[in-house]
This record gives C-alpha cells, sequence and structure tokens, in this order.
C-alpha cells in the first residue's frame, strides 16, 4: 500500500501547514476496538445532501483533531478514533459521551469527488465535505487531513 509520506520528498506537503500523521500501532487498536467497554456508544451523525455536495457531521466532543484517522476507499469512509487514556482518574457520576476509541463506517454515494474533500474538527464536530461529480468515481483510497 501507497502511503501519502513516501510520494512526498521529506519536510515536503500538499496541504498548507505541517501534516504528521498520528502513529497507531494497528494491531493494538484492533484488539481495543474489539474489547468491550463501560458505556461504549457510537457517535451521532448526520449525513446532508446540498446541491454541490454531500456533508457528513459527527458529534464527538472532548477530541482534537489529531485524535482520528479518516480515510475513503471505495466509496466508504473509515473514521477511527484512538484517545490515549488520561493519567489522572476522574470520577464520572456519570459518563454521558466515551469517545476514547471507536471505528465507525460510512457508506458513501458514487458521485463523489475524492481529490477535493474537505475536513474540519470544531466546536466538537467532525464535519467532512465531499463534492459531488456527474459520473461515478471507483477504485479510490484517500487519506483525510482534518483542520
Amino acid at each position: 500500500m501507497t502511503t501519502i509520506t513516501s510520494l512526498q520528498p521529506e519536510n515536503t506537503y500538499t496541504y498548507p501547514g505541517t501534516f504528521n500523521p498520528p502513529k497507531f500501532d494497528w494491531e493494538e487498536l484492533m484488539k481495543e476496538l474489539g474489547k468491550p467497554r463501560e458505556g461504549k456508544i457510537n457517535p451521532s451523525v448526520n449525513i446532508i445532501e446540498h446541491i454541490d455536495y454531500y456533508k457528513v457531521e459527527l458529534a464527538v466532543p472532548g477530541l482534537t483533531k489529531d485524535d482520528f484517522v479518516v480515510n475513503v476507499q471505495d466509496n466508504q469512509l473509515s473514521i477511527v478514533v484512538m484517545k490515549p487514556k488520561e493519567t489522572n482518574a476522574i470520577n464520572y457520576h456519570v459518563h454521558g459521551f466515551n469517545f476514547e476509541c471507536f471505528s465507525h463506517l460510512i457508506d458513501l454515494p458514487g458521485n463523489i469527488e475524492t481529490d477535493f474533500i474537505s475536513a474540519e474538527y470544531e466546536a466538537g464536530i467532525l464535519s467532512i465535505c465531499f463534492p459531488k461529480v456527474d459520473a461515478p468515481v471507483v477504485n479510490t483510497s484517500h487519506r483525510i487531513v482534518i483542520y
């Protein structure tokens, strides 16, 4: 599998600013995703169709943009989070949101342009916009950078 870093010379970026993808131990991540978790819930999702684009929104408070690994492959959006556990033990009376570790897959329509996807995380909402195209796009794979 080709990665973004293998296509670019060192210290050269296609996006404004620097992008340092989170370093995950994928084997550890898969083990963590399979464990039962107290209060584990998947984030709420909105999928909105506009005239020129689709927008996917996830309500995931308490994270940073660096906690996400977001990919699109063959019209399926994959969102993975594995946030390191806090070292301070917090004694919750109610723990209504707990997004330390989750994986969410969303099927996308076939008429999206995968080269111009935009994503941002602001005020606890992850928003990802997919421009529409006239012809279906097939066999695509992209890592999405969140701003």
